[in-house]
């Protein structure tokens, strides 16, 4: 398509299309062909995604992108490991089984980046799956990220409304929505339960959950889940204490991720802010460098993914949910989160499901 300006656009093109029509298989950029290629199967759809692409072209046609940085990288110390093991033994077809081996590993690695948090601080929270919808609305994030909520519907405790359950069997058309959502970051939860609140700052806090991102279907694999188990360190103090801390945390989590074996890098990067008013937003992340990723390399480098993210949110979370603390006025927080499911699939994918296999140093780490 010859609307298409720069390889940055087309990406973020595609970025956006996977979550702006349903019934696809996929989609991606063919860069020799400079063209937005999407599989489907129904002819009839094709008027529709063309549309869509249209109007996506429209809405991001000043978009020039911008480079990341890699901060770190071990890809030329590290050979990428060569496996092509099946781990169907171990993961269902829809992904939503683990088994044997996985289970185990991923204890252990609760267990080692448990360590790692307690290292800076002894308080811990485990929250629940649900988050009122409100706490998302207040800080803005429905606005920034419609594409990842699943919203709760619930059936009305009255007579007249279970009656009606039980005659149609269940219809969608009784239900409503309720006030929570599906939790989709663990710090959504900090930042609730301290909201409106005078603090005594610095303050640490690591926290679990399980989180939900409303993925494509076609998307989802033994790393990329509709829900994943998520471990974060909450940082809230100065702004001179949030970004030592992050840097800190930074470089204890990469020596482990290389004394583990595991092949990555370490580069800045962006949330995928839905709207186009909001691309600035992504820019300043970038330049600013307020979040870099963790990316695990695999499978000879044919997959890569993030596995943990180091996030600068400044003064944007505390002032949203009224934080304050009086003995000091200018507040930043930050968090650093650990996606425990894909750092069980980056080890799985790395060196096989056969543990007497694995590097000795990974067994001493997590056996």
């Amino acid at each position: 398509m010859n609307e298409i300006s720069n390889n940055k656009l087309a990406d973020m093109i595609v970025s956006k299309l996977i979550y702006s029509i349903e019934n696809i298989e996929g989609c991606r950029f063919d860069k020799e062909n400079f063209e937005v290629v999407v599989e489907h199967s129904s002819s009839d759809q094709r008027a529709e995604i063309e549309n869509v692409v249209l109007q996506l072209i429209s809405r991001e046609q000043s978009y020039r992108g911008f480079s990341t940085k890699i901060l770190k990288d071990n890809l030329s110390e590290v050979t990428v490991p060569n496996l092509h093991e099946d781990l169907s033994n171990i993961y269902s077809p829809n992904h939503n089984v683990k088994r044997g081996v996985a289970l185990e590993l991923y204890d252990s690695l609760n267990r080692l980046l448990q360590k790692v948090a307690l290292k800076h601080t002894l308080d811990e929270r485990k929250y629940s799956s649900l988050i009122e919808t409100q706490v998302l609305k207040r800080c803005g994030y429905i606005r920034s990220f419609p594409q990842n909520l699943f919203m709760v519907s619930e059936f009305p405790h009255l007579l007249e409304a279970l009656d009606q359950v039980e005659e149609s069997g269940g219809s969608d058309s009784i239900a409503r929505q309720s006030k929570f959502s599906l939790s989709t970051a663990t710090c959504m939860h900090c930042y609730a339960e301290l909201a409106d609140r005078e603090i005594e700052t610095p303050l640490v806090i690591t926290a679990d959950s399980n989180c939900f991102r409303h993925e494509a279907p076609w998307r989802l694999s033994s790393y990329r889940l509709n829900e994943f188990a998520m471990k974060e360190i909450i940082v809230i103090g100065e702004p001179e204490f949030v970004e030592a801390k992050r840097k800190e945390l930074i470089e204890e989590v990469w020596g482990l991720f290389c004394e583990m074996g595991l092949a990555g890098k370490i580069e800045s990067a962006s949330d995928l802010f839905y709207y186009s008013d909001d691309t600035g937003k992504s820019l300043h992340q970038v330049v600013k460098n307020l979040k870099y990723e963790l990316i695990a390399v695999v499978r000879s480098g044919t997959e890569s993914f993030s596995i943990a993210s180091f996030n600068n949110t400044r003064s944007s979370l505390v002032n949203s949910f009224g934080i304050i603390d009086p003995n000091n006025p200018i507040l930043h927080s930050g968090c650093i989160a650990f996606g425990l499911d894909r750092w069980v699939y980056a080890v799985l994918s790395s060196f096989g499901s056969t543990p007497s296999s694995w590097p000795n140093k990974l067994r001493e780490l997590l056996l």
